[in-house]
């Protein structure tokens, strides 16, 4: 039965909630120059719009869904319009002025966008347009199928990868910002940090993808809320896709002399440091019951970012609270780079 559970809570979410209880630590550490670049074509200021009539938080606006039309090279399917809350963000029938950085949304194993099973990012969605920031500055997409049956077999594939490459590149062409903030959660953290670096990828289906150059000069706040960088406990044994030695969260194996055998990904990701952004931010739980306890994996922090810029902590909230009920949290990392 604990075995079970267990699966059925990897990298998803608990479906209790408790109020979080705060005991926060701010680590300073230098920012790290960014010196790559991406070409990306310049935003279209002309595009026709379709019919406005879709509810805005279950899909992208019209003139967002014309534009993908018009630029091939980014995936026909980032608007996900097979499923109910597949994505969301856009100009609403017509270009103004942003007030604020774009921020984009990556969700954890087994949720969406928004709504369904986990909430996707309805509330936080709604915590940014109550605080002031309007549809054309806060985009989420789902990768997977979003469904909570199958949180086993979610990885680090080459589909979820292009897919999310696909989308950061689509909403800073799109938008024009020059600066991006980036909010993930859970399988979503090293999904998105592996997208930012870009280079190639080969996964466990012997797929390979080359993703590109790093975007971390478009990344202005990155933030990873209970993400499993050095991976998990619960795939000590790696038995499922998930836990994959090439494209899943496998720990590797501690013989006493330090860790070996981290998963292909892991290892692709945690080689380099402060490429996420210029501001990079980690939030995790010691209570965290998909992490588990303290968030240890070969006595490390797996919830932290390497070379990170500070963090904040808390004793007894759920990996599910962590994105529920972080907004000031969040608002003050991306918004005034500091930590409440």
């Amino acid at each position: 039965m604990f075995w079970n559970m267990a699966w059925l809570r990897l990298f998803g979410c608990a479906p209790q909630s408790a109020p979080l209880q705060a005991d926060e630590t701010s680590v300073e550490n230098h920012d790290r120059e960014q010196d790559s670049a991406i070409d990306i074509e310049d935003v279209n200021d002309t595009a026709e719009l379709l019919p406005h009539t879709e509810d805005l938080s279950l899909q992208f606006s019209s003139h967002f869904q014309q534009w993908l039309a018009e630029h091939p090279e980014y995936s026909s399917d980032l608007t996900r319009l097979d499923i109910e809350g597949g994505s969301f963000g856009g100009f609403e029938g017509e270009r103004y002025p942003l007030e604020h950085k774009p921020i984009v949304f990556i969700h954890g194993n087994g949720d969406r966008a928004s709504g369904g099973v986990y909430g996707g990012w309805s509330s936080m969605r709604q915590h940014f347009l109550d605080a002031g920031f309007n549809n054309a500055e806060l985009y989420a997409t789902t990768y997977g199928p979003a469904d909570s049956l199958y949180l086993s077999e979610y990885r680090h594939d080459v589909d979820s990868l292009q897919h999310i490459r696909h989308f950061l590149e689509a909403v800073i062409a799109y938008t024009g910002a020059e600066k991006i903030d980036v909010i993930s959660y859970s399988l979503g953290v090293t999904l998105t940090r592996k997208a930012i670096l870009g280079g190639g990828f080969t996964d466990a289906n012997q797929r390979s993808v080359q993703l590109g150059e790093p975007l971390s000069r478009y990344i202005d706040t990155f933030v990873g809320i209970a993400g499993a960088n050095q991976g998990l406990t619960s795939c000590y044994a790696g038995l499922t896709p998930a836990c994959s030695s090439v494209d899943g969260l496998y720990p590797g194996t501690n013989w006493g002399f330090g860790v070996t055998g981290q998963s292909r990904l892991l290892q692709s990701i945690n080689q380099h440091s402060g490429y996420e952004g210029d501001y990079r931010y980690s939030i995790w739980s010691q209570a965290d019951e998909v992490l588990g306890f303290g968030c240890i994996v070969w006595g490390t922090n797996t919830a932290r970012l390497p070379d990170q810029t500070g963090e904040k902590s808390y004793l007894l909230s759920h990996h599910l609270d962590l994105k529920e009920n972080t907004f000031d949290v969040l608002y003050a990392m991306t918004q005034e780079h500091r930590i409440p």
